[in-house]
């Protein structure tokens, strides 16, 4: 784990520390990739896909609508309002063909928006049918642009008629005035034909040429009139000649032919990086909140203490009976020779720490019931025994006893009727094939005060005795944290080993044993590392050219795996003195 240092230690995590979390969590990771992958399956597999069709149409300058009928520059926001009106929707239900639909319900799920520096105006239609986005995206753009078109033609055409008009009025007067003119001449004709002396000629042939005058001008000013009007209607006409279409599509709407959401690729790439990151964020949490000892480095720190020996994981299958007493087994199993090796380290090990520190009594314990405590003893002491080292393996976990089931023997009597007085001689057993080198002293029926018991002057003497006799004394007691009885055995050893479970046992448990320990005095030897799921169990287990040990075993330990230990109830314990 990434240890919780003292504030005073310059040590910090590291690069190293993170790799290391990544690697010991990299199930984890897998498991949030493999969730993130399968969410991402389910998304793609339940969602609806989307299809927006999309048609352009090109909005030209046109007097419609304007204020003085100039080319102004089209007003596209008015223009985006006029797609989505009633009448457009209307008109593009009758280009569809299909009475049924709403042109009401098509004009709100119709989406109109101009590109931004451009004449340009973008109608969507999003549907789960992709022909049917793109008829309907059509059919908008397609009333928009003939509306438009109509109003300008319609437009020009008012504008041509009222010219046309004009221009009829304005000749009709002239061939009045024409007329009168004519009249007017005729009369003065008449008028001309009188005497010279006749007093109504002269008078009258000056109010004739007045009014001649008067209609002359008339018909001057209609000839102007009617030139105006024709320049204007002929410029109208030139103007819808050269006009540009008011609208026009620049685009059809296509039928879509990929949805609107993220495509498939992107979704599982950012499954991927959401599974990754959330991973490596899951393996930095649950490795920094981990307080269980699963590194030698943890345990160390902890113990304050050497890590002697690091014992693989057996697996499921040698949790049972006696199965976990590997040195005994004759199995060839990758695991159980990984073990038997693992074991021959640990004794190795020992024996170095027992001969530099004199001692030849040892207690082997733990924090918690279930970490290999005792399996770690049985095993070591049958490792020790092959060496031809005298050992006595003494169990004084007399509240949950194990030993007996590892090497099958029977706990009717043993240590505890010993200690409580109730017999002077110490039952035991001795393992066939060993000889005398392997005893065992079971622990015997439970009492109602074992660690009395063991506290006792009775038990010191007891292992004096034995280690006089010439014996390695291998003591199994309880755990440290479950009760008081390893502590007891602080005058009657030379140290103690602890058993960490490298798969439960947490480092407050551990730093509550080395409290409690220091404070009886029982020095702490060092620590034994069981069920070991480090870099270092792994390599073991990918070696490809492991060695038989198991072939290597002595003659004596074959000879046992191969029958039941017997036990002997000779009723004395060996070479006591008289």
């Amino acid at each position: 784990m990434l240890y919780d240092v003292a504030p005073t230690d310059a040590r910090r995590a590291s690069l190293e520390d993170y790799i290391d979390a990544i690697r010991r969590r990299k199930l984890l990771v897998l498991l949030c990739l493999a969730l993130a992958l399968l969410l991402a399956y389910v998304y793609l597999a339940l969602r609806t896909p989307d299809y927006t069709a999309t048609a352009r149409v090109v909005v030209s300058p046109t007097p419609v609508g304007s204020v003085n009928q100039s080319l102004d520059r089209p007003n596209l926001d008015r223009e985006v309002e006029v797609i989505v009106s009633d009448p457009i929707a209307q008109d593009a239900v009758a280009i569809l063909g299909d009475a049924s639909l709403d042109p009401l319900g098509l004009r709100r799920e119709v989406e109109a928006e101009f590109e931004p520096d451009s004449d340009v105006i973008r109608v969507s239609y999003t549907s789960t049918d992709p022909e049917r986005a793109a008829d309907i995206a059509s059919a908008f753009a397609t009333a928009y642009v003939n509306d438009r078109v109509a109003n300008q033609s319609q437009f020009y055409s008012e504008q041509a008629g009222v010219l046309s008009d004009q221009l009829a009025t304005i000749t009709l007067r002239i061939t009045d005035l024409d007329a009168e003119l004519a009249d007017l001449e005729a009369r003065r004709q008449a008028v001309a034909l009188l005497p010279a002396d006749d007093v109504t000629r002269q008078p009258e042939l000056q109010r004739i040429d007045q009014a001649r005058s008067v209609v002359v001008a008339e018909r001057n000013s209609q000839l102007g009139e009617e030139r105006t009007a024709q320049r204007e209607l002929n410029n109208i006409e030139a103007e819808l000649a050269s006009q540009l279409p008011a609208a026009k599509i620049l685009r059809e709407a296509g039928v879509p032919q990929v949805d609107n959401g993220l495509p498939q690729n992107w979704v599982y790439l950012a499954a991927v990086i959401v599974g990754l990151g959330g991973g490596l964020v899951a393996a930095f949490l649950s490795v920094r909140l981990d307080r269980t000892a699963g590194a030698a480095r943890d345990v160390e720190l902890a113990l304050e203490t050497s890590v002697l020996g690091r014992i693989p994981d057996l697996g499921l299958r040698s949790r049972f009976e006696g199965r976990n007493l590997v040195m005994l087994s004759r199995s060839r199993s990758s695991r159980h020779q990984m073990s038997r090796e693992a074991y021959r380290r640990l004794r190795s090990t020992i024996q170095f720490i027992l001969a530099n520190e004199e001692a030849t009594a040892i207690t082997f314990t733990s924090s918690m019931a279930g970490e290999g405590k005792s399996v770690t003893a049985g095993n070591l002491a049958v490792a020790l025994a092959d060496t031809g080292t005298q050992v006595a393996l003494i169990n004084a976990d007399m509240r949950r006893p194990t030993t007996e089931i590892l090497f099958g023997i029977d706990n009717t009597q043993g240590l505890s009727e010993f200690l409580g007085a109730a017999t002077d001689d110490l039952h035991y057993v001795l393992v066939d094939g060993y000889d005398d080198r392997l005893l065992i002293v079971p622990s015997g029926p439970i009492p109602a005060n074992p660690g009395e018991l063991i506290s006792s002057d009775r038990f010191s003497s007891m292992i004096k005795d034995i280690k006089d006799a010439g014996y390695t004394v291998i003591v199994d007691t309880p755990p440290v944290n479950a009760t008081a009885d390893a502590l007891a055995t602080s005058r009657a050893v030379d140290g103690a080993i602890i058993v960490v479970d490298g798969r439960v046992t947490s480092i407050p448990e551990l730093l509550s044993v080395k409290r409690d320990l220091d404070n009886s005095g029982l020095e702490v030897l060092g620590a034994v590392l069981n069920r070991d799921r480090s870099e270092t169990g792994r390599r073991w287990r990918r070696r490809r050219n492991r060695y038989a040990y198991a072939e290597a075993a002595s003659g004596a330990a074959r000879a046992a795996a191969e029958a039941k230990p017997a036990r002997i109830s000779s009723g004395a314990r060996p070479d006591r003195p008289s």
